[in-house]
Parts: structure tokens; C-alpha cells; sequence
């Protein structure tokens, strides 16, 4: 088993690559969701110049929400370092942190923005720059804090996940499926789980070792070995709760 403590690089990498491909999917699935009706009833309409319109607003929406994040958490930063009085209790600078995070997230979707990097964006900032700025207590009860929240948070979006597998029935038995004795079923298919499984799997040791070895072609540092790329291979294919969610926003039809 890899230890992340005694393997930071590692831990970065692996963490890096997932926030990154989070955040160009949810931009990516926003911009090409707003070429679509939006009640879902057609299609639409592509012409040749569709993919440079969806490649000029992703990277407008991406820099506009990464940008609004940027500014909500600088302006955290210089809140907490010129107003030394709202350091004065640990809990009103957790309170006060959360409440600039949620102000950045509505913000953003109110702009029709992307809320969900806003809000990232926002958080990195804060911990290289705001949380140097809080009390000592501060500083340990909001690291405490917001890693239990985020455990928590975690663990109900994966069990949320398992749950919603057992759901999907009530929306065939809607359109009228029904199995061979008159009930609904659940509209499994064992031969496209498994393709569907070895695609993953062979699409990501593709994706993975033909970087490594196009990087390791341009420098003869070898800071990754065998096993370490191993996991970092396995580490990617248990990822893809943000997946879930944005398929889960695609109207029925």
C-alpha cells in the first residue's frame, strides 16, 4: 500500500489529475448542455462552425468562473489580514470562511457560471493564502472542520451512488419495459457491463503509461516507478462521482 505522507508527489499527482479532469468535465458538459433546448424536446441544430463555438465558451466560462473564485478568495484573505477582529474566535472564522465559499458558489450560478469551480478555485486560494492569515486555533479547528465535512461529503456521494443503481427501474416501468411475468425490471445488461468495464480499463492503462513514457522520452529524472504508476492508474478508475452527477442532470427523453 502507497503512503501518501511519505509520498507527496504522488499524492498530488493523483489528486491533481482528478480535480483537473472534474473540472473540464463540468465545464465541458455546461457549454455543450447550452446547445441543447432546454426543456430536451429536440436536438440540436450542429453546423461546422458548432465546435469552435463549444471550444470559445468553455474557455470563457472557465476563465470567468475561475477568475470569480479567485476573487472571493483574495478578498477572504484580505479580510481576514486588515480586519484582525474577526480573528478574535476560531468559530466565527470557520462560520466566516464557509459563509465566503457559499457567496461564491450562488454567485456564480446565478451568473450562470459554473458554481462548482468558483467554489474550488475559492477554496485553493484560501488555504495558500487566507488560512495563513486566521489564529492559531483558527487555523486547527477549520483544517479539523472542513476535513471532517469533507469525509462526510464524500462518503454520501458514493452511497448516494450504490443507492441510486437500484432506481433506474421506475423510469423503465414508466415507459412501459416490463419483464416476462408482468413486473418491471431492472434494465441491466451483464455483456455491456463488462465491455463497457474492459474499455475503461484498457483505456486508461493506455492513457496513463503513453504519457509516462512520453514524458519520461523528454527528461531522464525517473521520480515514478513501476508500482507508483500502477496506482496511479488503479487510483483514476474508482473516480467519476462528478460523471454521475452531470449524467443524472441529462433530461429524460
Amino acid at each position: 500500500m502507497v503512503d501518501f505522507g511519505k509520498s507527496p508527489k504522488l499524492f498530488s499527482i493523483i489528486y491533481g489529475e482528478g480535480v483537473f479532469n472534474d473540472i473540464v468535465s463540468i465545464i465541458l458538459f455546461g457549454v455543450v448542455q447550452k446547445q441543447f433546448p432546454a426543456d430536451g424536446s429536440a436536438a440540436p441544430s450542429l453546423t461546422w462552425s458548432s465546435p469552435g463555438t463549444i471550444i470559445t465558451d468553455f474557455f470563457i466560462l472557465a476563465l470567468k468562473s475561475l477568475s470569480l473564485g479567485m476573487f472571493f478568495g483574495f478578498l477572504s484573505a484580505i479580510l481576514f489580514k486588515k480586519f484582525r477582529l474577526l480573528t478574535h474566535s476560531p468559530i466565527s472564522e470557520t462560520l466566516i470562511i464557509q459563509t465566503i465559499g457559499f457567496i461564491a458558489y450562488f454567485t456564480s450560478e446565478a451568473g450562470e457560471l459554473s458554481g462548482i469551480i468558483s467554489l474550488l478555485t475559492c477554496g485553493v486560494i484560501m488555504a495558500h493564502y487566507t488560512w495563513y492569515n486566521l489564529s492559531p486555533q483558527g487555523k486547527t479547528i477549520s483544517s479539523v472542520s472542513y476535513s471532517i465535512f469533507g469525509s462526510i461529503a464524500e462518503s454520501l456521494v458514493f452511497i448516494y451512488i450504490g443507492l441510486s443503481v437500484f432506481s433506474y427501474y421506475n423510469k423503465i416501468d414508466v415507459g412501459g419495459y416490463h419483464g416476462p411475468k408482468g413486473d418491471a425490471e431492472y434494465p441491466w445488461s451483464w455483456s455491456t457491463i463488462w465491455v463497457m468495464t474492459a474499455i475503461v480499463i484498457i483505456g486508461r492503462c493506455a492513457a496513463v503509461w503513453s504519457v509516462h513514457f512520453a514524458f519520461k522520452m523528454c527528461s531522464k529524472k525517473r521520480d515514478i516507478d513501476c508500482r507508483e504508476l500502477l496506482f496511479i492508474t488503479w487510483g483514476g478508475m474508482i473516480r467519476g462521482a462528478i460523471a454521475f452527477g452531470l449524467v443524472l442532470q441529462i433530461p429524460d427523453g
